[in-house]
């Protein structure tokens, strides 16, 4: 028998814009209805929400976030445990924001560039062995940085890490 009993879903997901409409359907895993659709709008006054947009303030959306190192030790002598460096990084709220990673020395000098591109919002993964023209850089302590130039201004993180043999 059918009913009308109010279903309330809660879920949490990564937001990569500042505004987000989500879609959908439901159905019931047993029973012989086709499929519906989530449609917006007020389905009961119980619930204060009736959209399935989510707006977020820009003061509480990062344009950058999430610049996180597999390691922050690497070991790049062929062992296969930490041969190169892997970050990963999330853009949010961009169209085509100009973006620089690199790897620094202490002194600011740019040892490698990882990546110089326009890129859209999502998340970003980018590797390095180590090496600079097939030649190992001298161990020591380096800087992580990446970069996005946006029409808001410039959003910046840097990490560190070490490269041992």
């Amino acid at each position: 028998p059918a009913t009308n009993a109010p279903l309330r879903l809660t879920f949490g997901t990564r937001v990569f814009n500042f505004t987000t409409e989500f879609a959908g359907e439901v159905f019931q895993i047993d029973g012989e209805n086709l499929s519906q659709s989530i449609d917006g709008g007020d389905a009961t006054p119980l619930v204060s929400t009736n959209d399935l947009r989510v707006i977020a303030p820009f003061d509480k959306l990062k344009v950058l976030s999430a610049l996180d190192l597999e390691s922050q030790v690497i070991t790049p002598n062929g062992d296969g445990m930490h041969d190169e460096l892997q970050l990963s990084y999330t853009l949010h709220g961009v169209a085509a924001a100009g973006v620089e990673a690199g790897v620094y020395d202490l002194a600011g000098r740019l040892v490698r560039r990882l990546v110089s591109e326009p890129r859209i919002e999502g998340r970003y993964i980018e590797t390095w062995n180590g090496q600079i023209q097939g030649r190992q850089v001298p161990p020591g302590t380096y800087l992580v940085r990446v970069t996005v130039e946006t029409d808001l201004g410039t959003f910046e993180k840097t990490r560190t890490i070490a490269i041992a043999y």
